[in-house]
């Protein structure tokens, strides 16, 4: 996960310096979107797994937001040490 250098240094997990915007990544990828979105979040082993990741999420507006936007029509989440994201995307 590239947000595990991001959140190391401190910095701004959504777009760490030098890396290209998500929708960019996408668009690399092959996969023609209209919209998308991230979460991003740094816990400790004990913040309770994917549901402590999930309940933090849903405590903060924008991230809730993400989660219960009906226009997203993929999603995709991952872990990876302490480090989780969930992306979301609507296709053109």
């Amino acid at each position: 996960m590239e947000r595990e250098k991001c959140f190391d240094e401190g910095k701004d997990p959504h777009q760490c310096p030098g890396e290209r915007p998500v929708g960019d990544r996408l668009s690399d990828e092959g996969y023609r979107w209209g919209g998308v979105g991230e979460n991003v979040q740094m816990g400790s082993d004990n913040c309770g797994g994917p549901l402590g990741a999930m309940e933090s999420w849903m405590g903060s507006e924008g991230h809730k937001n993400n989660i219960l936007n009906p226009d997203w029509k993929h999603i995709g989440c991952g872990r990876k040490s302490n480090y989780w994201a969930c992306g979301f995307a609507r296709p053109l």
